[in-house]
């Protein structure tokens, strides 16, 4: 039996607690309780991390275990989670298969809103993979139909239906009436994930340089004017990897430019003695693979391969306190550089690198979260039906008090006129 410490308190409880006894026993699930509401008061104030939490919690309290238990909860707080960045996954960067014959694998994309010029706002870029010969066409409008007769009357009347284009999730480029002249075309599509423009850098670095040039070289906003000066420049440019020009390596040759102060020679030749050394000079070029500058430290959590539940980077513009990911949603499936993840209901492809893997508290089932919102905020028809019965209506009231004012005044000259 166990006696009270306080020989002189009004009650005293006095139980068995051994393996043997038929009355009450004690559980440590009656404790568990009280230890998880103990950790909730202390830790919700201002969701101290894992460590700072085991000082504040075992400053005040203890029990068996309250380290352990503690590491767990701080590790399982979905808020905690959903608004804390301790490190931004970096998975390793792919190779793209380097293409045999050349503008047969294309990178397309779409550059703007620019200040407007002539009418033009917008431009389509696309960017041979073997030669890197770039092209951009400026567009008045971004719709599927205007890109695809763009790509058709630019590219594909120049070189022809190449075998693969890969682009970014751009709605003109995942639309129905674009798969269906990729199809017409004999074309494959080739789709990056979304918020991952570094699978489509070729692009991406093409377009830096274009901007940076139109940049120098512009003196107001008519930047179509300077367009071709600029694509010129580009095209000429001996590249480092390629060791020439994409001139050269699409023509045979350099290119004249202005500014040119010494010709080439010339020399007589005659076609048919020249075609097989040309056509051994051709099958012997070799497409150079891209280059990889600056390649970043990959991390890859360990126990992300294993999750089933994961949070989602917020990339796109956010608040200053709306959380930086969203979650948690369930795993379908895992790969090296991309995860499908159930969104809402809705599997959706996604780069490791926007992912963070959901940690799960032991005494706390996962709630799955609801697909975010995209694009901008819109009214919904209630409200705008409301704010449009309320516009209704005070227009309403504004022409009653003017037809009540004019047909006042128009009685009073009456009055007036029949006195007269």
């Amino acid at each position: 039996m166990l006696s009270h410490p306080v020989p002189d308190a009004p009650i005293a409880l006095t139980t068995d607690a051994s393996d043997y006894a038929v009355g009450l026993t004690t559980t440590p699930s009656s404790t568990r309780t009280v230890e998880a509401r103990v950790f909730d008061s202390v830790h919700s104030l201002s969701h101290p991390g894992q460590k700072a939490s085991q000082r504040l919690v075992s400053s005040k309290y203890v029990w068996h275990g309250l380290k352990k238990d503690v590491r767990e909860w701080a590790a399982g707080c979905m808020e905690c989670q959903r608004a804390k960045i301790h490190r931004h996954v970096k998975a390793p960067l792919a190779v793209f298969e380097v293409p045999e014959r050349r503008f047969d694998h294309v990178n397309v994309d779409i550059v703007g809103p620019l200040p407007p010029s002539r009418g033009f706002t917008h431009l389509l870029t696309m960017v041979d993979r073997t030669t890197r010969w770039p092209e951009a066409v400026p567009l008045a409008s971004t719709t599927t139909a205007d890109v695809a007769r763009a790509f058709i009357d630019t590219w594909v009347s120049r070189f022809g239906t190449p075998s693969d284009l890969s682009s970014d999730r751009g709605s003109q480029f995942t639309s129905e009436l674009w798969a269906e002249v990729a199809r017409a075309l004999g074309v494959r599509l080739h789709h990056t994930t979304a918020f991952h423009p570094q699978a489509n850098g070729l692009c991406e670095r093409f377009h830096r340089s274009m901007k940076a040039a139109l940049r120098a070289s512009l003196k107001d906003d008519s930047w179509t004017d300077r367009l071709p000066w600029v694509l010129l420049g580009l095209r000429t440019a001996p590249k480092e990897d390629l060791q020439s020009s994409s001139a050269e390596l699409v023509f045979g040759q350099a290119l004249r430019v202005p500014g040119d102060f010494i010709p080439e020679p010339t020399t007589p030749w005659v076609v048919s003695s020249q075609r097989p050394a040309l056509l051994n000079k051709a099958n012997a070029f070799k497409p150079v693979p891209t280059s990889q500058h600056g390649l970043p430290r990959a991390w890859i959590p360990t126990d992300l391969s294993t999750a089933q539940y994961v949070f989602i980077r917020h990339n796109a513009h956010r608040s200053p306190l709306k959380p930086p990911y969203d979650g948690p949603f369930r795993v379908m499936e895992t790969g090296d550089k991309t995860f499908i993840v159930d969104v809402g209901g809705k599997p959706e492809r996604i780069t490791v690198d926007r992912l963070k893997p959901a940690h799960q508290a032991l005494d706390q089932p996962v709630v799955l979260a609801t697909a975010p919102r995209r694009g901008r905020h819109r009214p919904s028809d209630q409200a705008g039906c409301r704010k449009l019965q309320q516009t209704v209506f005070c227009c309403y009231l504004a022409c009653a008090k003017t037809v009540s004012f004019i047909y006042y005044l128009f009685t009073q000259i009456l009055d007036h006129l029949v006195y007269l």
